[in-house]
């Protein structure tokens, strides 16, 4: 699938942190992902739109402005968590000239 997801423009990257920020499935990840060519503050901001409303991947609604800032901001914490945890495990230093990975 992982070949499949890069091709279609979705990132491991952008499905984890989709499924961390909304707890949905690697399925439904990459559904919404695609549907927002891995644009990953769109897939979350259309995710919990369409469940707002009870809709369905596919469906088209242009998501509110204040979804889009809470998914946003959420997006970003979790993107920022998986940056500090790969840093952890790959030695620390993130990346400055100092650090970076090892």
């Amino acid at each position: 699938w992982l070949a499949m997801a890069a091709a279609g423009g979705v990132t491991s990257e952008a499905l984890e942190s989709f499924i961390g920020v909304t707890g949905a499935s690697r399925d439904e990840a990459t559904r919404y992902l695609e549907m927002t060519n891995g644009e990953l503050d769109a897939a979350v901001a259309t995710f919990f739109e369409a469940e707002d409303v009870d809709m369905e991947p596919g469906d088209d609604v242009p998501p509110s402005a204040a979804a889009v800032a809470a998914a946003a901001a959420a997006a970003a914490a979790a993107a920022a968590a998986y940056a500090c945890s790969m840093g952890r495990r790959r030695g620390g230093g993130g990346g400055g000239p100092s650090g970076g990975w090892r």
